[in-house]
C-alpha cells in the first residue's frame, strides 16, 4: 500500500508536471513542427531537417505531445514516426475558424506571465494585458479582440435567438469588442439598430467588422468608458434591449453594481438586459475551469472575479431589474445567461 505522504507528494508531482506538458506543446506548435506533419508522418530526424532544429531534442518535445494525444507515434526510438491527428487539421489551417479557437498566448508569454503570479500576490497589482482593458500594444488588443470574435459566434448566435422572441427597435452592445454578438442580433431583427460600446482604441477594428458585415448603416460605435454616466446620454432614446457579454468579471462588485444600474436606466420599462458570464458554482469551489477563470482574474484584471448566479441576481435586482431564472446555454456549456427585465 502507498505511503499516504508519498502520495500527496506524488500528486504535488504531477500538477508541477503539467508545466512541462503546456512547455513541450507550445514550443512544438510554434517550431512548426505540427505544420510541418500536416504533410505527412515523419520521423524526428525529417523533422529537424526540415526546420533546422537539433533532432534528440525535438524528439523529446515530440514524444510529450503525443502521449497528450496531439500527435500520433509509431515506431521505436531514433525511428518512430510521428502524425497530425486528423481532427487538427482545422486548429491548424489559418484560414478556417478553427484556428482561432486555438489560445492566443504563445509560450513566452505564457510563461513569462505567470512567472509573475508572486509579484502579483505581493504587490496587489494585476498585469497589463489586453482581456482586462491593460496598456498593451495595438496589435495585442487587436488580436485578442479578433480570437474573441471567431471563439463567440456560435454562442453569439444562440443568445441572439434568446433575445429574438421579442421585436427589437434599437439596442446597445456594452463592453462589445469586435461587435460579436451585435452582429448576430443584427442579423436576425432587420429592422433594428444599435450602438456598440467600448474603449476608444476599439473602434476601428468595430467598423472594419460592421462594413464586412453589411451593417455599418444600421450600427454606430461610441468610445466611452462604461464606468462613467454620459455613454448613456449618448446612447440617447431609451432601449429595448442592452447586451453585457463577459463584461462584468472583469470589475470588483462595487463596479458592476454601478454598470449594471447605468445599463438599466438606458433601457426603456419593459426593456431586457442580457447579462453572459462563465458559470461559477454558488458555493465558489468549482467547477475547475471557473477556478482557473478565476485565478487568470485575480492574476490580470485590476479587480475582476467571478461571480456567483444569486450574487449577480441580486445586483440586478437593485438596478430595478427582474432577473428571472438562470439559463445556461448549448453552444457554451461553461456559460449562462440572464434575461432580465425592467420593471
Amino acid at each position: 500500500m502507498l505511503d499516504p505522504l508519498r502520495a500527496r507528494a506524488g500528486r504535488w508531482s504531477q500538477v508541477v508536471a503539467a508545466v512541462d506538458d503546456a512547455m513541450a506543446l507550445l514550443a512544438v506548435r510554434e517550431i512548426g513542427a505540427l505544420d510541418a506533419l500536416r504533410d505527412g508522418p515523419l520521423t524526428a530526424g525529417e523533422l529537424g531537417a526540415r526546420l533546422g532544429v537539433g533532432p534528440r531534442r525535438l524528439r523529446a518535445f515530440l514524444d510529450v505531445a503525443a502521449d497528450l494525444g496531439f500527435l500520433g507515434r509509431q515506431g521505436a526510438s531514433a525511428a518512430a514516426t510521428y502524425s497530425l491527428d486528423p481532427r487538427d487539421e482545422a486548429l491548424l489551417d489559418a484560414d478556417a475558424d478553427g484556428a482561432q479557437l486555438l489560445p492566443t498566448e504563445d509560450l513566452r508569454t505564457l510563461f513569462s506571465r505567470r512567472a509573475q503570479a508572486l509579484d502579483v500576490l505581493r504587490t496587489d497589482v494585476g498585469l497589463q494585458v489586453a482581456s482586462s482593458g491593460g496598456a498593451v500594444s495595438e496589435g495585442e488588443r487587436d488580436g485578442f479582440l479578433r480570437y474573441l470574435d471567431r471563439h463567440a459566434r456560435a454562442e453569439a448566435s444562440e443568445v441572439a435567438e434568446l433575445l429574438s422572441d421579442e421585436p427589437i427597435n434599437r439596442f446597445a452592445d456594452l463592453g462589445c469588442g469586435a461587435g460579436t454578438y451585435a452582429h448576430a442580433l443584427l442579423g436576425r431583427n432587420p429592422g433594428a439598430t444599435a450602438v456598440l460600446v467600448d474603449r476608444p482604441n476599439a473602434g476601428a477594428l468595430v467598423q472594419e467588422g460592421l462594413r464586412r458585415a453589411g451593417q455599418a448603416e444600421r450600427a454606430c460605435f461610441l468610445g466611452a468608458d462604461l464606468h462613467e454616466d454620459t455613454w448613456v446620454a449618448a446612447v440617447g432614446a431609451p432601449l429595448d434591449a442592452v447586451i453585457l457579454s463577459n463584461v462584468v468579471h472583469n470589475h470588483d462588485p462595487e463596479a458592476c453594481r454601478g454598470l449594471l444600474r447605468r445599463a438599466a436606466t438606458a433601457l426603456r420599462p419593459g426593456g431586457r438586459l442580457l447579462l453572459k458570464e462563465f458559470f461559477m458554482n454558488d458555493d465558489g469551489a468549482g467547477p475547475p475551469g471557473a477556478l482557473r477563470f478565476a485565478l487568470s482574474m485575480a492574476l490580470m484584471s485590476p479587480g475582476g472575479d467571478l461571480y456567483t448566479c444569486p450574487e449577480l441576481a441580486g445586483w440586478l435586482t437593485e438596478a430595478g431589474l427582474d432577473p428571472g431564472a438562470p439559463i445556461r446555454l448549448l453552444t457554451a456549456p461553461e456559460s449562462f445567461v440572464f434575461v432580465a427585465t425592467k420593471t
